[in-house]
């Protein structure tokens, strides 16, 4: 996995939601996640266990695709201030 880790702040502007909505989601799916970075492993995790599954594909391929051609960073172009345009930068992951 080579695309970078990120806070659930980070992780819910990408989504499109509030940290607090985000928090409301993690804790419905029994998922405890603890301050600091999330590696890009868990962020799959948390996208397939909160019904993100096709995203949590996307970052998956895109991870393998990473592995071959380490110089591209995936994540590096998303802003936390265009919630419409993260999303459309995430579906062409």
């Amino acid at each position: 996995m080579k695309h970078e880790p990120l806070t659930k702040s980070q992780l819910a502007d990408i989504l499109g939601l509030s940290l607090r909505t985000l928090q409301r989601k993690l804790l419905r799916a029994e998922l405890n996640i603890p301050r600091g970075l999330i590696s890009p492993d868990s962020q799959i995790h948390i996208l397939k266990k909160l019904g993100y599954s096709a995203l949590a594909v996307q970052l998956q391929k895109k991870s393998v695709r990473l592995n071959r051609n380490e110089s591209t960073r995936p994540l590096a172009k998303i802003s936390g201030k265009n919630h419409r345009e993260n999303r459309m930068r995430m579906a062409n992951l």
